[in-house]
């Protein structure tokens, strides 16, 4: 069963002024957790810090769960925030070439994947 709960948070409005707001949170069924991605916000967390510490670590791992034509590990990322040391720039992967399609539908399909719902949308009309 989804649980709700609701919490009271500040934010700050166009114009700068701080506000109330409430913020509801709709915790998904333990079956749902279980087989999720994240299943919690530390988990979350977890993968946030490890993203910012090493980031060509974090996406390398990452990147290696999908298909690629052409694709080395160590190709990483590049980038330049700094506009003194030239353009703004961020390269991810430079070099490599996949199949987005491919990534999106047809792996999923090849894993045994391919009798299960990817989405079901409902139009609620009122």
């Amino acid at each position: 069963m989804t649980t709700k709960s609701s919490s009271v948070f500040l934010r700050t409005a166009h114009d700068g002024s701080i506000k109330h707001a409430e913020h509801e949170l709709y915790h998904p069924p333990k079956r749902v957790l279980e087989k999720s991605h994240l299943p919690s916000m530390s988990h979350y967390k977890q993968m946030y810090d490890q993203s910012v510490q090493n980031p060509v670590a974090f996406w390398s791992k990452i990147a290696q769960q999908f298909f690629w034509d052409s694709f080395e590990p160590n190709q990483g990322l590049e980038w330049n925030f700094d506009s003194s040391k030239g353009p703004i720039s961020i390269n991810w992967f430079k070099g490599a070439r996949t199949n987005v399609s491919y990534n999106c539908l047809d792996r999923h399909i090849k894993n045994g994947n391919g009798d299960k719902t990817v989405f079901y949308w409902s139009k609620v009309v009122s």
